[in-house]
């Protein structure tokens, strides 16, 4: 709530790292909107430790059987992304057979609401592609 007080330049800056991204959300009130509800859809953590908890616990002993994956697979990931690092989305396409990395330019953990548009067209343009080659065999 602090941060809702403070407006949108400090929820901003600490949501996102980038100063670039920063000002590419601040002039995009929609995006910016999405981000806040995001958020918030998440308070009070309180209600969910339970569930956050058993999160931690279940991604801590994870294990994707990534080869088994036989769909089409695009795999997005920001080249500045603080908290995921750009191994696991290169490791990822490299154990799903026939996947598609995109890296993101200054992509952080936020780029679906600082670089929605890009990544909306590289979906789109996948998706188009991928029923393309679906209707010919």
């Amino acid at each position: 709530m602090l941060l809702e007080f403070l407006g949108d330049e400090a929820f901003v800056s600490y949501m996102l790292p980038n100063p670039i991204n920063q000002q590419k959300l601040l002039k995009d009130p929609k995006q910016l909107e999405n981000l806040k509800k995001a958020i918030w859809s998440i308070w009070p953590l309180s209600l969910r430790k339970k569930g956050f908890d058993n999160d931690y616990k279940q991604f801590t002993n994870l294990t994707l059987s990534l080869e088994e994956i036989k769909v089409p697979t695009l795999v997005l990931h920001g080249d500045g992304d603080i908290t995921v690092g750009l191994n696991h989305a290169k490791e990822s396409t490299r154990r799903i057979k026939g996947a598609k990395l995109h890296i993101i330019k200054e992509g952080d953990h936020m780029m679906s609401f600082t670089h929605s548009k890009e990544i909306d067209a590289l979906i789109e343009e996948f998706v188009t592609n991928m029923s393309k080659d679906w209707r010919t065999q």
